[in-house]
């Protein structure tokens, strides 16, 4: 039986507000802002959303953020 590899939560919190920053400013900051990080931080952020219970794809992400 072969497992599934699930995306991490900063996998899908990558590829939520990329999707998404086209459409509502906030996700348009928030994509400015993650790429104007330095690797220091982009790795405590990491950590930071992986720690989180596991999201399973973009609408968890979207809860999250906006909850």
């Amino acid at each position: 039986m072969t497992e599934q590899i699930k995306e991490t939560n900063y996998e899908i919190f990558l590829k939520t507000i990329n999707s998404l920053k086209h459409s509502q400013g906030f996700y348009s900051r928030l994509a400015r802002d993650v790429a104007e990080l330095d690797d220091e931080q982009k790795e405590q952020l990491k950590n930071e959303l992986n720690s989180k219970p596991q999201w399973n794809d973009t609408l968890d992400c979207v809860f999250f953020l906006e909850g």
